[in-house]
Parts: C-alpha cells; sequence; structure tokens
C-alpha cells in the first residue's frame, strides 16, 4: 500500500454525528460521510424552519466559513437565521476539518435533488453523494437506493439504454456546479455492474464508492463482499473508486487495497466499534470513549443522547461480550453501576453469568441475568453526558478490581489495529 489511501467513514443511521466525525478525523479518516437524509425530507425540514425563524436575525453562510465564523459576504451565499444555520451546520459539517465532509442524500426526483444539493453545497462539502446502495426496504418503497438502481436498470428508454434515471440525476447535480460522488451495490451480473459504473462516471460522477455486495445480501444472508467486483470495476474506471466490505481492522485495509488496487476503503460498523482502526498504534478504550464524551461536550449539540447512547454501545461491546467469562469479588458492587440500576445481589464471588437481580431490573422474578446484560441496561440508563463519563469510569475500574491478570486487563482494555490474530479473510 505505497500510494496515497482514502480512509472513508461510512454514512450510518444515529451512527454520523458531527462529535463522532471530528473524533473519526482525529484518528486518521480522510473523509467523513454523514448519515443519509432524503431531500425531499431535507427541503421539508429546511423551509419549515427557515419559516418558522424568519422573523429572527438572519446572517449569511459563506461556503468557506464555519459557525466561528458566520458573517455577511458573499452574495451568492444562503440566507437563513442564525438558529438555523447553527443547527444544520452541526448536522452537516466536520468543524476545521470540513475539507473532509461527504453529504449523503437520497431521492429519486431531479428538482429536489438539484435543490437539496445547492442548499448543502453551503456546507463546503468536499462531495454530494448519491444514495445508490440502500437495500433496506423503506428505500424499496420510495424507490430510492439500490432499489432505485434495480428498476432503473429494468426499464430500459426508447434508444434502449439503462440507467437513464439516475443518469440524469447525476448529470444533473454536477451540471450545477456540485461535485458528486455516488455509492452504490453490485449487481449479480458482473457485466451489468461494468456497464452501470460506466454510465455514472460518464454521467459526470467524480467518485465512486462500491459495496462489493448485492441488494439482497443483507441481514442474516450479508455474506462476504466481492473484491474481485470491486478489483474489475477499478480497471475500467478513471475515476477514484472506494472500496466497502470485509474491512473488519487496519490489515483488511492493506489487504484490500493491494488486491483490488482501489484509491481507498470505506469502513462502517467495523469503526464504530474501533474509531482508530485507520491508525496502526494501539489505544486505550476508555480514553477514546472520554475524548468523544470531551468533543460532545465542547462542541454544542454535536451530538444527541440517543447518538452517544449507539456509540457507547458499540464502542464497548467487545468488553461487555467478554465480561461473560470474567470473575469477580464482592467489593465490584461499587456506587456508579449500582446506583442507576437498584439493588444487585450477588455472591462472595460470581462470574458474568452468576449475577441476580431485582424484578424492576428485566421484568421477570428474579431471575439471574448476565453481567453483558447487566453492562447494557447500565448504559440504557445513561440520560446526559455526566452519566456516560461515570460509567466510563466505572466500567474501567470493574476491570481494574477483576481477578483476571494484570495482562488480562491490559488487553481487555485495548483498541488494536488488528484484531483477528492469524484469520484471513477470502475476497475470491
Amino acid at each position: 500500500m505505497s500510494k496515497k489511501t482514502f480512509k472513508i467513514v461510512a454514512p450510518m443511521y444515529d451512527h454520523s454525528d458531527y462529535a463522532w466525525r471530528i473524533l473519526s478525523a482525529r484518528y486518521g479518516a480522510d473523509m467523513c460521510f454523514t448519515e443519509m437524509i432524503h431531500s425531499e425530507s431535507l427541503l421539508r425540514e429546511y423551509n419549515g424552519k427557515k419559516n418558522r425563524n424568519r422573523n429572527k436575525k438572519s446572517v449569511i453562510i459563506n461556503n468557506k466559513n464555519t459557525t466561528d465564523d458566520l458573517k455577511d459576504s458573499d452574495s451568492n451565499s444562503l440566507l437563513v437565521s442564525n438558529a438555523h444555520v447553527v443547527e444544520f451546520y452541526k448536522k452537516f459539517s466536520t468543524g476545521v476539518l470540513d475539507d473532509r465532509l461527504v453529504i449523503q442524500i437520497s431521492g429519486n426526483n431531479l428538482d429536489s435533488m438539484c435543490t437539496a444539493g445547492k442548499i448543502l453545497m453551503n456546507y463546503n462539502a468536499k462531495y454530494i453523494d448519491i444514495n445508490l446502495g440502500c437495500p433496506q426496504n423503506i428505500a424499496k418503497r420510495g424507490n430510492y437506493g439500490a432499489h432505485l438502481a434495480l428498476n432503473d436498470k429494468k426499464s430500459k428508454s426508447e434508444d434502449g439504454s439503462k440507467f437513464t434515471k439516475i443518469s440524469s440525476l447525476v448529470k444533473g447535480l454536477s451540471s450545477n456546479g456540485i461535485p458528486v460522488s455516488c455509492k452504490i451495490r453490485i449487481f449479480e451480473d458482473l457485466e451489468e455492474t461494468l456497464e452501470y459504473c460506466k454510465i455514472l462516471e460518464k454521467s459526470g460522477c467524480q467518485m465512486l464508492t462500491v459495496h462489493g455486495r448485492t441488494v439482497y445480501q443483507k441481514g442474516k444472508d450479508t455474506g462476504l463482499a466481492d473484491w474481485n467486483a470491486i478489483k474489475k470495476i477499478k480497471e475500467v474506471l478513471k475515476i477514484p473508486v472506494i472500496a466497502n466490505g470485509n474491512i473488519l481492522d487496519y490489515d483488511d485495509v492493506i489487504k484490500c487495497v493491494d488486491y483490488t488496487k482501489c484509491d481507498g476503503v470505506m469502513v462502517a460498523e467495523s469503526h464504530l466499534q474501533n474509531p482508530t482502526l485507520f491508525c496502526s498504534g494501539e489505544f486505550n478504550t476508555f480514553v477514546i470513549f472520554k475524548e468523544y464524551l470531551d468533543i460532545c461536550k465542547d462542541v454544542k449539540n454535536s451530538a444527541t443522547i440517543k447518538e452517544v447512547r449507539c456509540h457507547a454501545y458499540n464502542i464497548f461491546k467487545r468488553i461487555i461480550n467478554k465480561s461473560r467469562t470474567m470473575f469477580f469479588n464482592k467489593d465490584f458492587i461499587f456506587d456508579g453501576i449500582n446506583n442507576n440500576c437498584e439493588n444487585i445481589y450477588h455472591n462472595e464471588t460470581f462470574n458474568g453469568n452468576d449475577i441476580k437481580t431485582p424484578k424492576s431490573l428485566n421484568n421477570k422474578n428474579n431471575k439471574q441475568i448476565k453481567m453483558c446484560d447487566f453492562l447494557r441496561e447500565r448504559i440504557g440508563r445513561c440520560k446526559n453526558l455526566n452519566d456516560f463519563y461515570k460509567f466510563n469510569n466505572d466500567l474501567e475500574n470493574m476491570i481494574d478490581q477483576s481477578l483476571m491478570k494484570d495482562e488480562e486487563k491490559r488487553e481487555i482494555k485495548i483498541l488494536k489495529a488488528t484484531s483477528r490474530s492469524g484469520e484471513k479473510l477470502n475476497p475470491i
């Protein structure tokens, strides 16, 4: 991996918050996607907020300014209310690192997509990305994402050409001076996939992210992504191609780029469990989560409590699962975890499958619960940032007070670039 490799954090619902994007950029991410927003929803939200705030003092967003630098300037900039600016900027920004921002939108209406694109370009995005990869049923009902591609493939124009709808969307955004990228899934037929990608490039797509799975590969049928297909796509295109799928750690980043020859990789769920994945070192999980909380505290409205809770579940997932096999003495039950979970009954010593809880905690008559369920419950009861700070400290104390050996304690705390010793993914 000798050339510059773009390391990109994928768009993820309830996980692509402003604070997380700042943390991601600090630990090696070259670009950070926002979560997907539908163009029609964006216009309704945008116009509604603007109308509600129309009597308040207005400011102008200049496409080179930040929230610390909003002022009257370019006549081509967008006039909106101050409250509206702050809320939108936090949603579509990476602060001082906003040259790394990619805003993802979806839809199938050309006018709405172009209007949304023009609005979002005021947030200094590197690209406006068209979501052509969402496989979910909501995308099927709304005819966007990967389902738009499937339908567009079937409906040919009078001259027999395919993908005319998607081509018009890309051309429409590009003709308005909007830098367009696309995120797609592959088709089962490789030749159709290659034809599709060439049309996107010809229509004005400037960067293509390829998720190497079909629309049908989801849930229990997810399976491995096809690096072969991604490799073939890279061979026929001139624009940057980003590989998505099968990236679990830093070793996979290297293996994927070496195999596919792509210009970069995009990571989703693996990054949630290890936001330092793009760095080659080792980092303390609790230090990293505290840094995230500090960003949430310092940058107002940069994440909702729901988003913080989602990140807590993910970043501590490995530790919580490991708690099934930890052993603790009775002094383990300290104030921090106990306070918000009422009374916990315990023995002199017990393991992660041997803790009892009252009826009010699990709605069952005093049955035993696993330690991992207990810790998840504790995260669910965090109501503010102070609760999360306390949980972060208490969970680390729990490990320190456990009966594990010192080396085991250290091992469980560390986020590693390589998480699977000797295990290899087969992209073939």
